[in-house]
């Protein structure tokens, strides 16, 4: 019997998944203090930037998000302790999850640079990475209150994704290595750290009253 393409029997294989990505997220448990609010305040109403990278690139700074001309926030005293805070989850993150021995290789990671994020109606961040650096982190200090229980959060794809978007692959069936990206809820206070390699995003800002900032 000649057999067709419809009754030929499937190839055998075996698909492993490797090398999962880890992400890291916690919650700094409590309201922010009069001097951090202040200082948030200040900042965001007087020291706002058009995000340069997205700015210059498509010239079409308002659907971009804003960012705070100043990249080491953390060295103000009123963010100290933002900071600690910071620190020890970066440390715990390092050596728990990732099971990095810094006694042993006399490394510890520590904060470059620091910014605010501003995202205003019709404001969003596309697909993107972080070259210059190893760990890269999220602060919410506050999120979108959104319709129908939908939560505010991150997107994330890994790199198999990436190929897919940039050379236009189309997809029949969604699995674990074609499925859409993940989706990370989040709340205000919630501290969100990863590869600085993996892809993020910010999805778009649909409110029209509400403004979604947080420390990068």
């Amino acid at each position: 019997e000649k057999k067709t393409m419809s009754n030929i029997e499937k190839l055998p294989y075996e698909a492993i998944m490797l090398f999962p990505m880890p992400l890291y997220r916690t919650n700094i448990g409590r309201e922010f203090t009069k001097q951090e609010q202040d200082e948030f305040d200040i900042i965001v109403s007087e020291q706002l930037v058009h995000d340069e990278m997205y700015y210059n690139e498509y010239k079409r700074g308002e659907q971009y998000k804003k960012i705070s001309h100043d990249k080491y926030l953390l060295n103000r005293k009123s963010f100290l302790s933002i900071r600690t805070f910071f620190e020890q989850h970066l440390k715990e993150f390092v050596t728990s999850v990732m099971g990095i021995d810094t006694a042993e290789t006399s490394w510890s990671p520590y904060i470059t640079q620091s910014w605010i994020n501003v995202y205003e109606s019709s404001h969003h961040n596309p697909f993107h990475l972080h070259r210059n650096s190893i760990i890269s982190g999220v602060f919410y200090i506050n999120c979108l209150e959104l319709p129908g229980n939908k939560t505010d959060g991150r997107l994330f794809e890994g790199n198999i994704h990436q190929m897919y978007y940039e050379i236009d692959l189309p997809i029949a069936q969604d699995t674990m290595f074609s499925d859409k990206p993940y989706f990370i809820p989040v709340v205000a206070g919630d501290l969100v750290l990863f590869p600085s390699t993996t892809m993020h995003s910010v999805n778009l800002n649909e409110t029209s009253d509400q403004t979604r900032k947080s420390f990068a």
